[in-house]
């Protein structure tokens, strides 16, 4: 049971987290790349080290090229399997930004996807544009719209979102790192401030 700040007890914590990779609906595989070779946040641990992961190439497999790192299986029918297995905690669909394949992966896993939330489980979508807005309003009811391509400096919303904001974050040390202002270039969207994780404020 979480605390009224939002932050979990650690025996709440499972300490096996499996963790499903979506990969391929992308414009380039260089963010899918990047991330697996992210450098250490803390020593020696990179994020999600920890953690049992699985990453599905979905689209064609030609569009990797030599150097990046290959995924663990191809194909929507094996990442659709691993969904329908039950054994996931989470979803992170990566760098979902090829707007020419946005109704393949809806027909693909938008279904899937709003099942596997219902039953608690949580997706993550990143995206180097604003491309997840119209699936999350579509699949999840969101209330999000694109805003602008910028870079400032981000905040976590700890005034208007602090027990979500800790709750999504978990507990820990790496996490009470990850959950301070940091500089970023990207798409930003509008969200209302209660569903906000990071957002600007006067000091951005």
């Amino acid at each position: 049971m979480a605390t009224d700040d939002g932050w979990k007890d650690d025996n709440e914590i499972p300490l096996d987290i499996h963790i499903l990779f979506i990969e391929g609906y992308c414009q380039a595989p260089w963010m899918e790349t990047s991330f697996v070779n992210c450098p250490p946040v803390i020593g020696d641990t990179r994020p999600f080290s920890c953690h049992s992961t699985f990453r599905v190439w979905c689209t064609d497999p030609s569009e990797l090229g030599t150097n990046e790192v290959q995924p663990d299986a191809f194909g929507v029918k094996r990442a659709q399997d691993e969904i329908r297995s039950g054994k996931y905690h989470a979803i992170v669909v990566m760098d979902y930004s090829n707007m020419e394949e946005r109704n393949e992966f809806e027909s693909a896993f938008g279904n899937l996807l709003q099942e596997f939330v219902a039953a608690g489980g949580v997706v993550a979508f990143t995206s180097s544009e604003g491309l997840p807005v119209t699936t999350t309003q579509k699949y999840f009811d969101t209330d999000w719209t694109v805003s602008n391509y910028y870079r400032t400096t981000w905040f976590p919303c700890l005034m208007d979102n602090e027990r979500n904001v800790n709750y999504s974050f978990g507990n820990g040390n790496l996490s009470r790192r990850i959950i301070k202002e940091f500089s970023c270039k990207g798409m930003s969207l509008r969200v209302p401030k209660h569903e906000r994780c990071f957002g600007v404020t006067e000091n951005s």
